[in-house]
């Protein structure tokens, strides 16, 4: 038999490494690309040193489960997961997405165990309920910078009193109302229109970014808005059927910094301008990035936003039906 060369010799005990001897920050960093679930469910009862690992709180500092058809077929009990997870990071979480499941009692087992979290994500989460998220913050959320609901039951202007009043470190919100869930009690507000949007501005005037998609604010809600949320850098509108942006909304939303030097989404709305407003208005000229969606709009408006935005870089448009003269652009 021929002798093993030293380079055969030590490519052979490279490929026969022990994985075990792998230090604990470079696994650790490892089993965090696999996900909540994977971790719980697979990774942690590989051996005794991953489960180890596993157990470090600051591999729990983000904690992300999103519940679908065909995962739940494998991992069954998303709550139970939701507060192993929870309870493994002993209070070291700071960023929690849960989607497709939840309920009150969850929401308030997460918010006591988590007094350090920063960015809470709900979505379709139909029995988490805006008083349960309204109980669950009080004196537990004071870092509390980012807020995502997206089509959870009954948000009321009173859940929305109260989140304000338990973060004052909130610097986003999103909240997403209609066409998803369905609510398990009837209210009043319901029925009524701009509660919401009262609401924020008189409880967040420190918001910077909001998203919101309120099929009952009309413009005396997005006045409010931009009275009480001075600070407020970007504003995502979506799904506002009763929102008129004529051209002295859009100027009181320039005079009173509307768009302060980032951007304005404005989706699903109806955006009916008179071109002489735009073109009197000074607001533009601060905006970096438009996007235009699903809209109708005048090709007045168009030209205005080419002579007043000379700081425009971006400009997206989707589904856009325009209206008016053709621009003839060899006169141009």
């Amino acid at each position: 038999m021929a002798p093993t060369s030293a380079a055969e010799a030590s490519s052979a005990m490279e490929v026969s490494r022990n994985w075990l001897e792998v230090p604990d920050e470079v696994m650790s960093n490892i089993l965090q690309r696999l996900g909540t679930k994977e971790i719980l469910y697979s990774a942690w009862k590989v051996c005794t040193t991953w489960r180890r690992i596993c157990k470090d709180p600051t591999m729990w500092k983000v904690i992300d489960i999103q519940k679908t058809y065909y995962t739940d077929i494998i991992y069954g009990d998303y709550t139970m997961l939701t507060k192993l997870a929870v309870d493994l990071s002993c209070g070291e979480l700071i960023d929690l997405r849960i989607k497709g499941f939840g309920t009150d009692k969850l929401l308030d087992h997460i918010l006591r165990c988590s007094l350090k979290l920063k960015r809470l994500s709900i979505m379709y989460s139909n029995d988490i309920t805006g008083s349960g998220l309204g109980r669950a913050v009080k004196g537990r959320a004071r870092h509390l910078e980012e807020l995502e609901l997206f089509h959870i039951s009954n948000i009321t202007s009173q859940d929305i009193e109260v989140i304000g009043r338990n973060c004052p470190q909130l610097r986003s919100l999103g909240i997403m109302v209609s066409g998803w869930s369905f609510p398990t009690v009837y209210n009043l507000e319901m029925f009524l229109r701009d509660v919401l949007a009262f609401a924020i501005a008189k409880n967040m005037p420190e918001l910077r970014h909001l998203k919101l998609s309120d099929g009952k604010m009309t413009n005396d809600g997005l006045i409010a808005i931009l009275n009480g949320c001075p600070r407020l850098q970007y504003l995502d509108v979506c799904d506002c059927d009763n929102l008129r942006l004529d051209g002295s909304l859009l100027f009181y939303g320039f005079k009173w910094r509307f768009v302060i030097n980032s951007s304005i989404k404005l989706n699903r709305v109806f955006l009916w301008c008179r071109h002489d407003v735009v073109e009197q208005s000074k607001g533009y000229q601060n905006w970096r990035k438009l996007h235009l969606t699903s809209i109708s709009i005048n090709v007045k408006y168009i030209e205005g936003i080419g002579r007043n935005c000379p700081k425009l870089k971006s400009f997206e448009t989707t589904n856009m039906m325009i209206s008016g003269p053709f621009i003839d652009y060899n006169s141009l």
